[in-house]
């Protein structure tokens, strides 16, 4: 199987640089992932630190520096409601935020590993939607105010459209990302009454405009919610470490031309105790076997991570 360990804030780690510095320097993101892939060689590679705030950063919520190593978050919502999401203009990712510097990464990254899938994070309309307002807030009302959460899920999609079609013209791929929306929190009937037709509306205009079906990554306890993710067209779905993995792979049984990443449990991975990744490694591979479309994943790689365990894991996966 191949290896596909998920770097995101590990890249800056690789380079020596905290997650807040090269998440704001576009030498420092292109040497982190550089260096990430030429330890790794992993696939694909996805471009970013902090890959949920680039949006809602973009439309004008604030993150400030964490402290050390810590992993850079909204720290103050821009709406206090949805009603307020849908008066927003659309940011135009030429020049908004961070993201004509992650463009600009990415194009270079692709130029300098053209055997590399590089890819450009798209967070999800609901998990947008989280960061621009409090998370409990959205959670309130979609219970209070349905059509409102749906009409500002819209709004948030036709942005992501523009910022889909700013990537393509770049040359760039896409990798699409909607973990807000993972049960327990959003119990399944709300995940395909409310997320699923804006998240399904923008999977199918992002697969139009690239030309091919797109990832769609989902963390968290997802099998209750398998069924409604495969409704995207996605060509490709993890299956997280956090649910019930024997039940989620049973159920791609239906679905053999989709790729599906196995995820390890990453802090075993962090804890560096080879005898027990290679426990997990052969955990996971046990479940994939009988799949063609199938390879083994990290979920996020923690910082910390040591390079040697991810080079040892890599290299124990290979003689499995």
């Amino acid at each position: 199987m191949q290896f596909s360990p998920a770097v995101y804030e590990h890249a800056a780690s690789l380079i020596g640089k905290s997650p807040w510095e090269a998440s704001r320097d576009g030498e420092l993101l292109f040497q982190g992932h550089k260096k990430a892939f030429e330890l790794y060689h992993h696939s694909p590679v996805v471009v970013g630190i902090d890959i949920y705030n680039l949006e809602p950063e973009a439309y004008g919520s604030t993150i400030e520096q964490p402290k050390l190593n810590g992993i850079p978050a909204i720290t103050r919502h821009l709406c206090s409601s949805m009603k307020e999401i849908k008066e927003l203009p659309l940011f135009d990712p030429q020049s908004a935020g961070r993201i004509p510097m992650l463009l600009e990464a990415a194009r270079r990254l692709a130029r300098a590993l053209p055997e590399a899938d590089v890819r450009i994070p798209v967070s999800g309309p609901f998990s947008i939607a989280s960061n621009l307002v409090r998370f409990e807030t959205l959670l309130l009302e979609i219970v209070m105010d349905p059509t409102s959460v749906r009409e500002a899920l819209d709004h948030i999609v036709d942005g992501q459209v523009n910022f889909c079609k700013a990537i393509v013209d770049q040359g760039l791929d896409i990798a699409f990302f909607e973990s807000a929306a993972t049960p327990p929190i959003i119990p399944p009937q709300i995940f395909s009454d409310v997320v699923l037709p804006p998240l399904k509306s923008i999977i199918d205009q992002a697969a139009a405009i690239v030309g091919h079906p797109v990832p769609c990554i989902i963390g968290g306890d997802t099998t209750s919610i398998l069924e409604f993710i495969m409704e995207t067209g996605t060509g490709y779905v993890i299956c997280p470490s956090e649910t019930d993995q024997e039940a989620f792979m049973e159920q791609m049984k239906n679905y053999p031309e989709v790729m599906v990443r196995i995820n390890m449990n990453p802090l075993i991975l962090s804890e560096g105790d080879l005898a027990a990744v290679n426990k997990e490694v052969d955990r996971v591979v046990a479940l994939g076997r009988e799949r063609e479309k199938v390879c083994i994943g990290t979920g996020v790689l923690p910082y910390e991570t040591t390079p040697e365990v991810v080079l040892k894991t890599k290299e124990y996966i290979s003689k499995r």
